[in-house]
């Protein structure tokens, strides 16, 4: 059953894992769509972690839940930026080596602005880490728009990996 406050996404695994994805239904928002628990479910005990529950299946693998996520990437951006927060590891950040942007030798930090090809300034965000999509820039633009980008779009800059304290590189 469909209820007059759902988006165009396919709720109905969602709902039977206790969470969906709704329409706030409040003309004008740049992000009108939310990730939220299904409150009369009590399966998760805040949307928070209906969240994190979405962002870890996303992070193993499954195709749902990355269409969960990109579909609040594509129609609410401004959700996405919780994303790095629902889990110590991130979406996508949970196997293998962590990396950073780096532009004139130094760390590029969150929050930091960068210009890219074509002189326009962006934010960035962060740096994205497998399994599907590695080392690529997530920035936003000054309309709140996240969108994800090959380093060489903005030039000077690039991305390493970062070594675990301890181990050498080579």
């Amino acid at each position: 059953m469909q209820h007059y406050d759902e988006p165009a996404f396919d709720n109905q695994q969602a709902h039977a894992e206790g969470w969906g994805i709704f329409d706030l239904c409040e003309i004008g928002r740049p992000d009108p769509y939310q990730l939220q628990r299904v409150d009369a479910d009590e399966r998760f005990t805040s949307d928070d972690e209906a969240w994190r529950h979405v962002a870890a299946r996303a992070a193993e693998g499954s195709a749902y839940h990355g269409a969960a996520l990109d579909f609040l990437r594509d129609h609410s951006p401004a959700n996405m930026r919780l994303l790095p927060l629902m889990s110590p590891c991130g979406v996508g950040r949970v196997n293998g080596p962590r990396y950073r942007a780096m532009l004139a030798g130094q760390p590029v930090k969150p929050g930091q602005a960068i210009a890219d090809f074509r002189g326009e300034s962006w934010v960035f965000d962060y740096v994205t880490r497998g399994p599907v999509s590695t080392g690529k820039i997530i920035a936003t633009d000054a309309r709140g728009r996240q969108r994800e980008f090959f380093p060489s779009v903005f030039p000077g800059l690039s991305v390493e990996p970062v070594l675990p304290d301890g181990e050498a590189g080579g």
